[in-house]
This record gives C-alpha cells, structure tokens and sequence, in this order.
C-alpha cells in the first residue's frame, strides 16, 4: 500500500490523465508540505486529544452528571493549562515533525506572510505572534468560551444539584444542602 498520503498524491499528479486533477493535487501537497499545515493538524491534534474523554462522555446515555461535569472541569483546566505553558511543546513538537519529513521551519522571529495575500496593506507581525497569539490563543479561547457558554457556573451547579435526586447506587449523590440549593434555583 502506500507510506503516506503524499504518496498517494504524488502518483495522482504524476499519473493523472486529467490536467486539472493533476494540478490540484500538486497544489494541495505543496501545502501539506508546509510548516502552517503541520503546525495546524499538531495543534487539532492536542485539543481533540484534551477534549475527546468529555466528547466521548456526553455522547454515552448512561453517563452520570456529576462526572459529567468533572471531565468539562478537566478539559477546561486541561485547555487553560496549554494556554499558559503548551507553546514550547506544542512548538517542539511541530519542529520534530517538519525536520523528520524534510519540512521548512520556520524562524519564529522572522516576518509573518499569510499565503494568498498581498503583502501591502498589512500589519507586519512576526511568526511567533502569528503562531502563539492570532492562532494558537485564540482557538484555545474560542474551544473554553465554547465550553463556559454550554457549561456555565450556574448552569453546572444546576445540573450538580439535579443529580443529588439521582436514585442511582441508592441515592449515593444525595445532599441535602444541594437539594436546598436547587429549590433556590426554582
């Protein structure tokens, strides 16, 4: 079979009958092949990995909320946690890839370029601005503002307090102060 998908794409562009099919695909290695998109499928990678054990939980029927609502807090501290000491390991890790696979790196202190666009009429910022804050930042803030909007403090508390009703394991989740808390709710 094949090693890779470059692989594949390498005999569709060699191969291909098809001019148009040929050159799309040497366009889309080009961009395999380049240090964002390495930087953006490592980066996709580490998330769904940080939040994959609460995806997995909320989809099953029989979950309990009180765990629920403890993995939302794991992903969410999970996620704050990257935020605020991920860059050099998810930066390291991205550098090994392109290095293994004969990928261009680059220098972080150099000017950034977005591919496509004109060059004039743009802020000049650097690549480890682009990569750490306009990327990496904002789609870890973008995954928690998701996470408190669907799971806020009152909302969570809420849900918390509904499970202390839970008949299961022989009332095990009731508490009184809870039941207190959530006629306050009503």
């Amino acid at each position: 079979m094949f090693d890779s998908v470059t692989d594949v794409l390498e005999i569709i562009s060699e191969d291909s009958s098809n001019s148009d099919h040929r050159d799309e695909a040497k366009c889309l290695l080009d961009i395999m092949q380049t240090f964002e998109f390495v930087f953006f499928l490592v980066l996709m990678r580490r998330i769904l990995a940080i939040t994959n054990d609460l995806s997995q939980a909320l989809q099953r029927k029989d979950q309990d909320i009180v765990n629920a609502m403890n993995l939302v807090n794991i992903s969410k501290g999970r996620l704050q946690e990257m935020r605020e000491n991920g860059w050099s390991f998810l930066l390291d890790e991205v550098t090994s890839f392109c290095e293994k696979h004969g990928i261009s790196v680059l220098n972080m202190d150099d000017t950034f370029f977005a591919r496509g666009r004109r060059r004039r009429n743009t802020v000049e910022t650097k690549n480890l601005h682009h990569y750490r804050v306009d990327v990496l930042y904002t789609v870890l803030d973008m995954q928690m503002q998701e996470l408190n909007a669907r799971f806020s403090v009152a909302n969570t508390e809420l849900l918390l307090c509904m499970a202390s009703l839970s008949p299961c394991n022989l009332f095990c989740n009731f508490d009184k102060c809870k039941l207190v808390r959530f006629a306050e709710f009503y």
